[in-house]
């Protein structure tokens, strides 16, 4: 569940790539919260033709360090990680 002040960081539809999102958000403890969103049909290429997309938050201050780590992830999983 989110909190009021938590803001986007990304949108994944891969299952494993968010696991990984995750695991390493956790591991340098980074606080996030997690929303899943159903795609609407026309906007599913954007996301590899998934139907719902999970929908990671973060707290502002916490932004840049998360998007330095996802950064650090291999360039095969950063092209499944949508970042707005």
């Amino acid at each position: 569940m989110d909190c009021l002040g938590d803001i986007e960081l990304c949108k994944i539809a891969d299952v494993k790539v968010k696991e990984k999102v995750m695991f390493l958000l956790i591991r340098n403890r980074v606080p996030y919260a997690e929303r899943w969103d159903e795609v609407p049909f026309l906007k599913r290429a954007k996301y590899h033709g998934a139907k719902e997309v999970c929908v990671i938050l973060t707290h502002p201050e916490h932004k840049d360090e998360a998007v330095k780590m996802i950064h650090t992830l291999d360039k095969e999983i950063q092209s499944q990680i949508i970042m707005d």
